[in-house]
């Protein structure tokens, strides 16, 4: 016991304390209302998703909303940020809700992110129910039955995505810094990345490798699930074919479900990108020493027009930054995917791997880049100060493991037929060339698209290592808000959000032609 309090008192660990209590709140209350308000978000989606004949087809709005929350987790905390800044931050224009310290506004930020993961992994959770139970479940007279069953069998992926929210929680500092909420990544950030000590190290990677095993532990009933259920490629529409004999259709009952998809995409997407839009528009005048705002149509028009040029570089080496790691991190994720798809024993270890590398903390992964650049070798400190290799090798982490997820379950949904005839048809080169790259072209894309989008808003792990002059959307939006300029930020977020908008409608208007061409060679 003597040790044990030593250990407890020792000034090393006493400075964790209050930045670990902000930790577990920030987790605590982000994934609350992820859990509740995606829960709630994946019944509605899938709900008003189904077909119904002689019934109003409500898919246009399932779709719709689909879309909304893939947008809203493909925007960079930061940005999520920028927006409920701009709308109920201290020149919102919704309400004025945040302050200096405070962790409720931050739980809020991460929360609504976090409703967007969970309510995509439920609904994926309750599509990949085959039809046969979902009918089994149907027959259960009370709807509280067919519920519960239907959330137990989704839990797997329901767990994934709570473990997914909880790790950003515990790992991201950006939004914690803008707000001055001391938590453990944001303590190992502005105290100890320079000359980490092993208490440290320890405090900062703890609760990540913690909820990585969790996600390892949550994550094997799907695995298991998918060598037992036909469940259909990760790419096919769902829910599209169920009729009223499974899903009676109760015009209360879809009237709720559409209303609460609707505001889950307002609150996920956009009031934020109404927030952007309105305080663009903003100008600040002093008379007589007291500030008054107007908002006008001009300014907004001024606004926006102004801003491609005057955040020229900011945007140009956002595009350089994730296309150079796109390049690096697809061919690795590719391979460690098809080696997966081919190898059933080592998906298992490289899933765990995966997980546990996108688990590592920003600021550490960037400090470890730094160590490597600084060891006197010749070339290197060129590199580190004249190139943005380091800094493509500190994003290039978490880019790669979520390119290997995307490769990943696009080579799951190649039947084990295909793989069969096509081994007897040829060898190696011939099965890449000939089957796979058909199969996958369109998941190619998509994973690099993944991988650079990531790259460029991993602002924990790009901070450390980003050259002199070299300045991103990211981390100009992180010193935009810290300095108070919202009205630049506003205007340099929007055209960021714009070009995600168009990459989006581009994958989305090329899925149906790739699903279709992929149905035929399945």
């Amino acid at each position: 016991m003597t040790v044990f309090a030593s250990l407890v008192n020792a000034a090393p660990w006493q400075e964790w304390i209050r930045p670990l209590g902000n930790t577990l709140g920030l987790m605590a209350g982000a994934g609350f209302i992820a859990l509740l308000g995606g829960v709630l978000t994946g019944l509605a989606v899938q709900r008003v998703g189904m077909r119904r004949s002689g019934a109003l087809d409500a898919v246009w709005l399932a779709n719709l909303v689909r879309s909304g929350l893939v947008m809203s987790i493909a925007l960079p905390l930061i940005l999520h940020a920028a927006a409920w800044e701009a709308t109920a931050g201290k020149f919102g224009w919704l309400v004025q809700l945040s302050s200096g310290g405070n962790l409720p506004w931050v739980t809020w930020i991460h929360g609504v992110h976090g409703i967007a993961i969970l309510g995509l992994a439920t609904e994926r959770g309750l599509a990949s129910i085959p039809t046969s139970l979902q009918e089994s479940i149907s027959l259960q007279r009370r709807w509280r039955h067919r519920l519960s069953l239907s959330l137990t069998l989704a839990f797997p992926w329901i767990g994934v995505g709570l473990c997914l929210v909880l790790l950003l929680a515990a790992t991201e500092m950006t939004v914690v810094n803008l707000h001055s909420v001391r938590t453990i990544a944001d303590q190992f950030y502005l105290l100890h990345a320079a000359s980490p000590s092993e208490a440290s190290v320890v405090a900062v990677l703890g609760m990540p490798m913690l909820l990585a095993s969790l996600m390892i532990l949550v994550w094997r009933p799907i695995q298991k699930r998918s060598t037992v259920i036909d469940a259909a490629p990760w790419w096919t529409p769902r829910g599209s074919d169920l009729d009223l004999a499974v899903n009676p259709s109760r015009p209360w009952a879809n009237g709720i479900a559409a209303g609460l998809s609707l505001f889950a995409l307002a609150v996920c997407l956009g009031i934020p990108v109404a927030g952007l839009l309105i305080q663009a528009g903003h100008t600040v005048d002093v008379v007589e020493g007291e500030r008054l705002t107007t908002w006008s149509w001009r300014s907004l028009v001024v606004s926006l027009s102004e801003a491609p040029a005057t955040f020229q570089r900011e945007y140009t080496w956002t595009f350089l930054l994730g296309t150079c790691t796109a390049v690096i991190s697809l061919p690795i994720a590719w391979l460690l995917a098809r080696w997966a798809r081919w190898r059933p024993s080592a998906q298992g270890i490289l899933d765990a791997i995966a997980l546990i590398l996108f688990a590592i903390p920003g600021p550490v992964v960037g400090l470890m880049v730094v160590r490597v650049f600084a060891l006197p070798l010749p070339g290197l400190d060129v590199i580190a100060t004249e190139t943005i290799i380091p800094t493509c090798l500190a994003v290039g982490l978490r880019a790669t493991v979520v390119a290997y997820g995307v490769m990943r379950a696009s080579y799951a949904g190649i039947s084990d037929e295909v793989i069969d005839s096509a081994r007897m048809d040829g060898g190696v080169t011939w099965l890449i060339r000939a089957v796979e790259i058909p199969l996958l072209r369109w998941h190619l894309v998509l994973a690099a698209a993944c991988a650079g989008m990531v790259a460029a808003g991993d602002v924990p792990a790009m901070l450390p290592v980003l050259p002199p002059g070299v300045v991103t959307v990211s981390t100009r939006l992180f010193s935009l808000l810290h300095s108070g300029a919202r009205y630049q930020e506003a205007s340099l977020a929007f055209w960021y959000l714009a070009a995600l908008l168009v990459l989006f409608v581009v994958f989305r208007s090329s899925r149906k032609r790739h699903a279709e061409k992929t149905r035929l060679l399945d």
